[in-house]
């Protein structure tokens, strides 16, 4: 039986924190940055697939947002053996 991962992002980027050569960088040019750190990660990692939601973090944080359902999409398109969900920095949950 074939495996692969996919990774799934569901927030833009934008309030992520900024120090160092981040420092002056725009929630835009942040966003920017974001994605093409996920890009990397899905190259070096051979993922099948990277899947880049851009939601806001208020977006995400809200219950009756659209998140939920796209992550319902995603599963049931993906039918994964296996999910991880991670919510940094505070927890990580193998469902």
């Amino acid at each position: 039986m074939d495996r692969w991962f996919t990774g799934v992002v569901a927030t833009n980027g934008a309030g992520s924190p900024r120090s160092g050569i981040y420092a002056d960088l725009s929630d835009e040019e942040m966003q920017r940055v974001r994605i093409q750190e996920q890009r990397k990660a899905a190259f070096v990692g051979d993922y099948a697939c990277q899947i880049q939601l851009g939601y806001s973090s208020g977006q995400v944080k809200n219950p009756a947002g659209p998140l939920a359902g796209d992550l319902c999409a995603i599963l049931r398109a993906a039918r994964p053996q296996v999910v991880y969900c991670i919510t940094w920095p505070t927890s990580t949950t193998r469902m």
